[in-house]
């Protein structure tokens, strides 16, 4: 999303006329613009949109091969995908969605299907970003919802968190650096699934991993539980924990 809420919607389309009429009946967005498969690809990367609505048929790269692609991109995987295209068969709309399309629409397209299609979409997103949040704060398996991609890609970045724990030195510049990624894109990717920014969202998995050391067993004291989650400040890890949870840490351990 941008600033102000509004999603952001990249349009691939090779006809400027239905290129512009396209974007001209979104409601509520902020609209980007490409004119076949090569550019969608460039374009979504530089601005990891939250939905991406393409044509088929255009010259270079398709919009199927741009589908796989992108649902191929770790970067990209996420996007929800809707293709308008005037191949109305059957096997037209199978081949898309196979490619990677979460919806397929004929031309003519009816503008209040494609704007539902729009929000469905993104309170789908939202629902997900939602459990995901929920269930992170309550140590569950939280990924039993995501795509194989999506639990890949988060997978990741926990393993590269729980590392840089290690060394305290957590950084999202050296992460975001280890998955090929700008800081914009891994801010933009985490967000999309979690529906939190990329600080946010390390601070939880820090966090989740302190909750599960102060609930063991293991006799750790608070200053103990700090340096596993990577502060070498007891009073930091404290403040930390207290942002997230509105409690101490040793309040925490003294809860029934």
């Amino acid at each position: 999303m941008a600033k102000d809420d509004k999603p952001v919607i990249l349009v691939v389309e090779d006809n400027n006329d239905i290129l512009n009429y396209i974007g001209s009946v979104i409601n509520n967005a902020h609209i980007h613009y490409a004119h076949d498969g090569n550019d969608g690809l460039e374009k979504a990367t530089n601005i990891i949109p939250d939905i991406i609505i393409t044509d088929i048929m255009m010259p270079g790269m398709d919009g199927i091969e741009m589908c796989r692609q992108i649902r191929q991109s770790e970067i990209l995987s996420h996007i929800p995908i809707i293709v308008i295209s005037a191949k109305a068969t059957d096997a037209d709309k199978i081949e898309g969605i196979n490619s990677g399309a979460n919806a397929y629409l004929y031309k003519p397209f009816n503008a209040e299907e494609l704007n539902a299609t729009i929000v469905s979409l993104l309170e789908r997103r939202k629902s997900l970003q939602a459990y995901l949040s929920r269930n992170l704060a309550l140590d569950e398996n939280y990924n039993e919802k995501l795509s194989s991609a999506d639990q890949d890609f988060l997978n990741k970045v926990i393993d590269l968190i729980y590392a840089q724990m290690s060394d305290l030195k957590v950084n999202l510049n050296d992460i975001a650096e280890s998955l090929n990624m700008t800081p914009r894109q891994l801010n933009r990717k985490i967000n999309a699934i979690t529906g939190d920014n990329a600080s946010r969202y390390v601070l939880q998995v820090r966090m989740t991993r302190a909750k599960q050391l102060l609930d063991s067993n293991s006799g750790y004291t608070i200053a103990d539980v700090a340096y596993k989650c990577g502060y070498e400040e007891t009073g930091n890890f404290t403040r930390a924990f207290k942002t997230l949870y509105n409690i101490t840490p040793t309040q925490y351990r003294k809860m029934p």
